[in-house]
């Protein structure tokens, strides 16, 4: 009897393991990819997540750049999914631009126009040529890294058609000199999304 029991227990938890490793399936978002960089003359990591249908088509979308991808890249992804599944959106491939702890102040304030241009010339030229992209394109960073964004646009107006700041910090001339940008190019296109709230964290 003991025996038969054992047996049973035995077959039991074969066939659940078996049943968990067949329904078992690992969730990915996105892949990770190195760029050995000559402007930052260093590794730099970006994560892509890729619209649902891109690899069945050969539509070409607009891109989403989210600075501080270690934060922020599965928030854009959640977000991204549900716009488009409530059909507020189209797809849009988004590109998280992470970086180190230790080198993210400085590269969105003394090393800023460095920061930049790897940024334009780096990480725009590999996602342009890796994918299909319509050359639209939106920026988002919060915080210094919507600092960024706003000296981005001040420096770079049409380099993106969406420029969003969330929380922008600090914002000690970057004002006056959107005004002045404004002033001079009133015919200016590219759009900015700006909004400022209480920031408990930098």
């Amino acid at each position: 009897m003991h025996i038969r029991l054992l047996l049973t227990a035995f077959i039991c938890s074969i066939y659940l393991q078996v049943y968990a490793q067949q329904s078992e399936k690992d969730y990915v978002v996105g892949s990770t990819y190195s760029l050995a960089s000559k402007i930052m003359n260093d590794e730099q990591e970006i994560q892509i997540f890729l619209p649902e249908g891109y690899a069945d088509s050969d539509t070409a979308y607009p891109v989403l750049y989210v600075l501080d991808g270690q934060r922020y890249f599965l928030h854009a992804v959640s977000l991204q999914k549900s716009f488009v599944a409530f059909r507020q959106t189209p797809g849009f491939i988004i590109v998280g631009i992470s970086q180190n702890s230790s080198d993210r102040n400085r590269n969105f304030s003394i090393n800023s126009q460095k920061y930049l241009d790897f940024i334009k010339n780096e990480v725009i030229t590999y996602v342009d040529t890796a994918y299909r992209t319509t050359k639209k394109r939106m920026l988002f960073g919060w915080a210094y890294g919507g600092g960024f964004v706003l000296e981005t646009m001040t420096k770079q107006p049409h380099l993106f058609d969406v420029y969003i700041s969330a929380s922008p910090f600090p914002l000690a001339n970057k004002i006056a000199k959107i005004d002045s940008l404004l002033s001079k190019n009133t015919d200016f296109d590219p759009l900015l999304y700006f909004v400022q709230g209480p920031m408990k964290e930098l």
